[in-house]
């Protein structure tokens, strides 16, 4: 059995038709755990071995039967065997020491020193305005006993809870203990599983009578509630976030862009800084930025314009050669130009037996050919001189050289093919 407290602070009372201070949750956690919750009547005929009870905010008078485990709670009724009191009436827990209570003074911590099976893992029972246990009789055989933390100006320690293991039943002084607003808080939730496991003879028992306020509680279905999830805490979320992988922080991050534009946060966020702001400071603030863009911008112009005067043509060599990929050395562009010099001045010779150098007009003697092919290709060794002589040295490439020295080909048998032969024509145009 449990017993539980009476609320006796300042703080606002758990109503049972109030979902955070329900105890919905302990409801939908015997229901995970396979044990029904049974009327009152089907309870009853059950046979003994296969039910157990549990009585929270126990009322004056409570069902009594031998040897059917039991769960008191309770701040201020008397239970069999038991006798609870106010906590109010000996003081707060002493408030230099805090971690011995839990946001409020009214919220006492119970750490247990024991190795029952109910507080298997159990490191800290938050409690909230609970009652202490005043006098156990010789009807409870109690045969563990945990206590709170000093309380009062005396320091003394106050009975916390109590054990019977003849009947297998428990005694606890706070009734709102597995109430939804304290179920999870501290390791209440795991206490409340090993109550459960205790009384049920690891969940052998599988008939419960839960008692709230003297009435049986009925099973309830998780869809009919509303639960009103807490907002977590920065630090929460904080820690929570160093724990996501990669690709869930992308869509975290994803979510959060999505949330902010289409609710136009910061746009909300601008408007309640300059909103704030009066006229003349906004008016300063933009004059400031304007004339600190303005010298942003005459900065960058005038080290950029220094930057064009000191390049040279090394630098623009160098700029090229990047551009090149560094394929080709500068003594490689040198000798692709002297090979076209080399391949025009071989067609000159072979044509007139003249080295291009020395033959200034060329190749103007052409033009008194009639024919249009003729024409054509005077007009392309015109362009082959002109390029030599102003194209610079990167101008010649591989597939240049090979074109000019195709169309050197081409140009011989045009010649060839001409009459009166070119030598008479070269030396007496006229």
């Amino acid at each position: 059995m449990l017993w539980m407290g009476q609320n006796v602070s300042a703080q606002r009372s758990i109503k049972s038709d109030d979902w955070p201070f329900g105890h919905e949750g302990l409801n939908l956690l015997i229901q995970e755990t396979g044990i029904e919750i049974c009327n009152f009547g089907k309870w009853s005929a059950l046979p003994r071995d296969q039910k157990f009870m549990m009585i929270l905010d126990h009322p004056d008078r409570a069902p009594s039967y031998q040897n059917v485990p039991t769960f008191y709670s309770s701040n201020s009724r008397p239970a069999l065997g038991v006798q609870f009191r106010s906590l109010a009436e000996r003081g707060r827990v002493n408030a230099d020491n805090t971690s011995d209570y839990f946001d409020s003074t009214d919220c006492p911590i119970v750490r247990p020193v024991s190795e029952h099976p109910l507080y298997d893992g159990v490191d800290r029972i938050i409690c909230n305005r609970p009652g202490f246990i005043s006098r156990i009789t010789s009807q409870f055989n109690a045969s563990d006993i945990q206590r709170y933390p000093p309380i009062g100006r005396r320091g003394l320690e106050y009975r916390f809870s109590a054990v019977d293991e003849k009947r297998q039943s428990v005694a606890v002084s706070d009734h709102h203990l597995f109430s939804n607003q304290m179920l999870f808080k501290g390791d209440n939730l795991r206490l409340a599983e090993n109550v459960l496991g205790w009384l049920s003879d690891d969940f052998q028992r599988k008939h419960v009578l839960l008692m709230i306020r003297g009435r049986p509680v009925m099973p309830i279905d998780e869809n009919d509630l509303e639960i009103e999830v807490p907002i977590p805490t920065r630090e929460e979320v904080l820690d929570a976030l160093k724990d996501l992988p990669a690709d869930k922080m992308l869509e975290f991050a994803n979510s959060v862009a999505a949330v902010s534009e289409d609710e136009q946060l910061l746009n909300e966020m601008a408007h309640k800084l300059t909103d704030n702001l009066r006229p003349k400071a906004v008016n300063r603030i933009l004059l400031l930025a304007t004339f600190a863009s303005c010298c942003l911008f005459g900065l960058v112009t005038y080290f950029w314009q220094r930057k064009l005067l000191r390049k040279t043509s090394t630098d623009i060599m160098a700029r090229r050669r990047r551009v090149f990929g560094n394929r080709d050395t500068p003594s490689e562009w040198s000798e692709r130009q002297a090979a076209a010099s080399l391949i025009l001045n071989a067609f000159c010779l072979d044509i007139a037996n003249r080295r291009l150098t020395d033959w200034a007009d060329f190749p103007a003697p052409l033009d008194s050919s009639h024919e249009l092919v003729a024409k054509r290709a005077t007009h392309e060794m015109a362009d082959a001189f002109w390029t030599l002589k102003t194209k610079p040295n990167t101008y010649w490439t591989r597939e240049r050289l090979l074109e000019l020295e195709a169309s050197t080909h081409e140009w011989r048998k045009i010649i060839g093919t001409l009459d009166p032969p070119l030598a008479q024509k070269i030396n007496d145009p006229l």
